[in-house]
């Protein structure tokens, strides 16, 4: 088993919302568990979910009519010039597409 890399586990017991509370009883904002934009026990999430795992289950690295219903409405909520949606699989990979390119220098 690899070495945990904090040093005191939470024990996680249940989650709802965007809360998470562990065996002791105590409640933790969750905003770290790669949840906290849709939330826990969210029955319209969850019903989302299971609707779509009797269909497909896979991730967005196939062509899915799904995913492109998701890109043009997420795309339609956006400015104009803000026209193109990649779909990543995490904060850091959507974080490292959001930083600027800085052109670069020739000479």
């Amino acid at each position: 088993m690899e070495p945990l890399f904090y040093d005191v586990p939470v024990e996680v017991a249940d989650a709802d919302g965007v809360w998470i509370t562990d065996s002791a009883g105590r409640r933790y904002l969750d905003a770290y568990n790669n949840v906290p934009c849709v939330g826990h026990s969210h029955p319209r999430v969850t019903t989302a979910i299971a609707r779509q795992s009797r269909q497909i289950n896979t991730h967005m690295r196939y062509l899915h009519p799904a995913a492109i219903e998701l890109a043009e409405r997420l795309a339609g909520l956006c400015p104009p010039e803000l026209d193109t949606v990649l779909l990543v699989n995490s904060g850091s990979e959507a974080n490292d597409l959001a930083w600027p390119r800085q052109p670069s220098s020739t000479g």
